[in-house]
């Protein structure tokens, strides 16, 4: 969509996602339910992170479909994905997308992988690792 977004408040994002982008996020999370869910997520996000409304409406809506393609939900709880705002000097705010470690382990599942082992490595630890061996 190559328009200028005008978004000044939360329901103006709701507003507008709901009636430009509803059925591709239905497509993306397969029921309307679902989708619905996406939704008031999107909502909790913008009202944990306010400064989002003052980032550029196109990379706010761009950032949220992006998250809704990958079928994660914006949460802080689960940490699969997020929205952040980032101040970027002379253009001023804009929203970025940011795909959490537990993103890349659901990502992971969906793609058909067995498997997955996650330890925590902190500055100084002796540790050693081989590809492919659990």
């Amino acid at each position: 969509m190559s328009q200028n977004i005008q978004l000044k408040t939360e329901n103006d994002l709701k507003l507008f996602l709901h009636k430009n982008y509803m059925a591709q996020i239905q497509n993306f999370f397969g029921d309307q339910k679902r989708a619905m869910k996406f939704l008031s997520s999107v909502m909790s996000a913008v009202q944990k992170t306010p400064k989002l409304m003052e980032c550029d409406a196109t990379s706010l809506v761009n950032s949220f479909m992006t998250m809704a393609q990958l079928g994660l939900m914006p949460s802080d709880i689960s940490g699969e994905a997020y929205v952040l705002p980032y101040n970027s000097g002379k253009t001023g705010m804009t929203a970025q997308f940011q795909l959490g470690y537990q993103g890349l382990i659901t990502l992971f599942y969906r793609a058909g992988g067995q498997r997955i082992r996650a330890e925590i490595v902190r500055k100084h630890d002796v540790f050693s690792y081989e590809n492919g061996v659990i």
